[in-house]
């Protein structure tokens, strides 16, 4: 079940995925902006992990959105509202955990300073590919689930054809018996006896066996034999 989606495989996927866009922002600013390596790693793990942990209580918002019934304006108003949300926290906790553990670092601050609008576009990037992923997952479970729905009522519907059919055998091969019995009576008594005890032994056996038992010919053949 998808449900399952991989449900143990998600973390997983979730966690490499985070973490190769932290060594991707640590290199760059190591790289391209030659900052030593505990502020590139200061950066990158401060800006990343939080939104990852934020990106985390998204996937519940999404979850309990109810896509179905909200139309796109109020859609557009509630990820407007939510993506605002999380952008001033994500920002402001970061910012204020940078400047704490670098205070004496002007080049660094002043960087931190003139990046907050692309790491504003940077989040609402990361806010977009979220939620639009979450909304691929929760879509494909329930199609997923809907299959198997439709499955388990094609085979209710079977059993249900098959039980029907049963049904309408049963008292068609009893009236044909019992006819063929009453011609016997007046032709071959002996005979007529002897199907009786068949039918009655067969009657029995039908009644003890559960409708979706396999019965094989042997047993059968055990049933007309046997008084």
């Amino acid at each position: 079940m998808l449900e399952k989606i991989k449900t143990n495989r998600f973390p997983i996927i979730y966690g490499l995925l985070w973490t190769t866009i932290i060594v991707v922002h640590y290199v760059l600013l190591r790289s391209g902006y030659g900052f030593r390596p505990a502020i590139a790693w200061g950066d990158s793990l401060v800006f990343n992990l939080l939104f990852a942990v934020l990106g985390m209580g998204l996937w519940f918002m999404v979850r309990f959105s109810d896509l179905h019934k909200k139309s796109f304006p109020e859609l557009l108003f509630y990820h407007l509202t939510s993506a605002t949300g999380i952008l001033f926290i994500w920002t402001g906790i970061s910012f204020l955990i940078l400047k704490n553990n670098f205070p004496g670092d002007s080049p660094y601050l002043l960087f931190l300073s003139e990046s907050l609008t692309i790491r504003i576009f940077l989040g609402i990037l990361y806010y977009t590919l979220l939620t639009t992923t979450y909304y691929l997952v929760i879509n494909f479970r329930e199609l997923q689930e809907n299959r198997e729905k439709e499955s388990q009522l094609k085979t209710l519907l079977k059993e249900a054809e098959l039980n029907l059919l049963r049904s309408q055998i049963r008292p068609h091969f009893l009236f044909n018996s019992l006819n063929s019995i009453s011609s016997l009576t007046m032709t071959d008594p002996a005979k007529a006896q002897e199907m009786v005890i068949k039918l009655s032994s067969f009657m029995r056996y039908s009644l003890e066996t559960k409708d979706n038992t396999m019965s094989t010919l042997s047993a059968l053949n055990q049933t007309g034999t046997t008084s």
